[in-house]
C-alpha cells in the first residue's frame, strides 16, 4: 500500500469544502477515488465537498506500514 497527497487543483478554498487529504491505496487511480470524509457515497451528492476526480492532484508520499489499510489517514475540512 502506498501513501498520497490529495490536493484540489480547482481553487476551490470556499468555507465547508475539503481542502486536501492523506490517504492510502494501492495505486494512484484507487487514491483518487478515495473521498476525503471517507465515506465513498459521496461522490453521488453533488454538493459533497470536494472537487470532481478531474480536478484531484496526486502526490505519492511513500509507502505505509504493512498494518495499515486502504482509507483516509487526514483530511482538512475548511469549515465555516
Amino acid at each position: 500500500m502506498k501513501i498520497f497527497l490529495l490536493s484540489r487543483t480547482d481553487n476551490c478554498n470556499r468555507f465547508d469544502n475539503y481542502l486536501n487529504a492523506v490517504v492510502v491505496a494501492n495505486n494512484i487511480q484507487e487514491a483518487i477515488d478515495i473521498h476525503p470524509s471517507g465515506n465513498n457515497d459521496c461522490w453521488n451528492i453533488k454538493l459533497n465537498g470536494w472537487c470532481q476526480k478531474a480536478d484531484v492532484a496526486v502526490t505519492y508520499l511513500g509507502e505505509a506500514a504493512d498494518n495499515i489499510h486502504a482509507g483516509v489517514i487526514l483530511s482538512l475540512f475548511n469549515n465555516g
